[in-house]
């Protein structure tokens, strides 16, 4: 594999002010975070977890267990490394998309992967790669579907509920649909073949999507599902704070207003009680009463003697929200960095004040990798066209029509003549109006007309263009597709198994290339 260039992120739509001012590391975003993604900020970071307090054998006995009842393989060496007392880790969290979802869900996992590596081998450290499972996660819709080659493929699931507890007797056609659309090439079939092993009848979907990152990254991650009961004790004193006292709200509500202030988007907004109530098939959230505590759904109602006698007595059935989930997850990792995309790090930044209240320690805010695949023939073709990856950054109509002047030769827009033509507008209808006054409106619509008729000339120059230039404006219109289909990057659509099926491009390709630091997409390709 290797690199053919990028594209700044700073071009791009779809990355929030927010993301890039801290990407770029603007000043007055300093007191929403501790430590920049750095040299010096990863030294400090480590540090501080070092020094820090944090339940790791129950931590690796609960991982275990876990492993152990999916019938995955447990990574041996990366358990025996976070049990140690210097252990620290890195985490991205993603949904339990089928097939792994969009592209970038494998970018994310290899970048923890790679960062963990270098911040070991810089600060002679312990560092462990994690996965978290957002197995609690009920928002089926988002996570039923996978496109490949373009084509969205459903699992037509009735199940409802948490994520992870979903089960697969119901996968098969789906399943189907995914093996005949990646084809009958030799790592199509060899995809396929893992594909209905690890999505197999009676299988649920956390225990899938474990093995479905250990296929592709065999044992250099560590995969957690936070949906435990012995995880959740220790954070209940949290979810217990934020039922009685919604300090959770106050403290976000509170730089969310501050970020609103300077202009940016705000990405979360809290609730009073930031937790779910899970049940076989729901997921309800908790909402404060006059007189208690209800479920939204069920309707059913708690006092808050009876909803804390829960907490204490079951603490799994209480899940945390977009709000607290990175809270739960500092509490119980001994977390340096959590690297994610642009919306994770902008709502990661609403928190820092939350963190503060609760002592828990904030983690370094690294961007994951971004990246578009494309074939080795595509990438001559662009070089042939003289067209680089920073171009794509443009508007396809606006690229097209400067290609087609290039490849042309000469100028073809009009703007120049339509800039003469109302300089005239007003010399003319100043000379009119000197004849006569009544003169100076008949003579400004006069060369509006003039105007009308050189924008259908400019249009019909461009159609003639095109139709002589059919086949590189096709090729260009295919090249936009592919990098950026329906205007969103390639790697947020567009399944990573199919860009392996097309491109070869595999993941050890990626862990064997440099993917920090990230200052844009990269174009990557397979050797000529």
């Amino acid at each position: 594999m290797r690199s053919a260039g990028e594209i700044n992120i700073q071009s791009l739509p779809g990355f929030s002010r927010l993301f890039l001012d801290y990407v770029a590391g603007n000043p007055d975003l300093n007191t929403l975070y501790d430590f920049r993604p750095d040299q010096k900020g990863y030294e400090y970071a480590i540090r501080k977890v070092n020094a820090g307090q944090y339940n790791r054998n129950i931590l690796c006995d609960v991982i275990t267990k876990q492993y152990e009842n999916s019938g995955t393989a447990i990574p041996i060496s990366l358990m025996d490394r976070l049990r140690q007392n210097n252990s620290c880790t890195v985490t991205t969290g993603h949904q339990l998309c089928i097939a792994g979802g969009p592209a970038y869900f494998v970018y994310k996992i290899a970048s923890v992967i790679q960062l963990a590596e270098k911040l070991s081998a810089m600060y002679n450290a312990n560092v462990v790669p994690i996965y978290w499972m957002a197995s609690e996660d009920h928002d089926i819709d988002e996570i039923r579907s996978v496109n490949l080659f373009s084509k969205k493929i459903t699992w037509n699931t009735e199940q409802s509920g948490a994520a992870g507890k979903l089960q697969l007797n119901d996968f098969h056609s789906a399943l189907e649909e995914i093996v005949n659309t990646l084809g009958s090439s030799p790592r199509a079939l060899e995809v396929a073949s893992a594909l209905k092993e690890i999505y197999a009848s009676g299988k649920n979907l956390a225990d899938a999507t474990r093995s479905f990152v250990h296929w592709l990254f065999g044992d250099k991650v560590i995969v957690i599902d936070p949906q435990n009961t012995e995880l959740k004790k220790i954070a209940t004193s949290v979810f217990r704070d934020d039922l009685i006292h919604g300090n959770a709200e106050k403290l976000v509500n509170e730089t969310s207003n501050w970020l609103s202030g300077k202009l940016y988007d705000v990405q979360v907004n809290p609730r009073r009680v930031n937790l779910f109530h899970l049940s076989d098939g729901k997921r309800e959230r908790i909402e404060k009463t006059d007189s208690g505590y209800r479920l939204t759904d069920s309707g059913k109602e708690f006092s808050e003697s009876e909803l804390i006698e829960l907490l204490n007595a079951d603490p799994e059935v209480f899940s945390p929200n977009v709000v607290l989930r990175p809270l739960y997850q500092q509490i119980i990792l001994p977390n340096v960095a959590y690297v994610g995309g642009p919306g994770e790090l902008a709502y990661w930044l609403q928190y820092k004040s939350m963190f503060d209240h609760y002592h828990v320690s904030y983690p370094v805010l690294q961007p994951r990798y971004f990246a578009v695949q494309i074939t080795s023939k595509d990438l001559e073709w662009m070089n042939k066209n003289n067209i680089a990856p920073r171009d794509f950054s443009e508007n396809y109509d606006e690229h097209l029509k400067r290609k087609l002047a290039e490849r042309a030769g000469e100028e073809l827009s009009l703007e120049n003549e339509k800039e003469v033509l109302n300089l005239l507008r007003t010399t003319i209808t100043e000379k009119a109006a000197l004849a006569d006054s009544t003169l100076r409106a008949f003579a400004d619509a006069e060369m509006k007309k003039a105007e009308e008729s050189l924008k259908v000339v400019e249009v019909r120059m461009m159609r003639a263009l095109k139709q002589r230039e059919e086949v590189f404006t096709g090729q260009l219109k295919k090249q936009y597709d592919r990098i950026l289909p329906n205007g969103t990057l390639q790697e947020r659509s567009e399944s990573f198994l199919s860009l392996y099926v097309n491109t070869g491009i595999k993941v050890e390709d990626l862990l064997n290339s440099e993917l920090f630091p990230v200052s844009g997409v990269r174009f990557i390709t397979t050797e000529a």
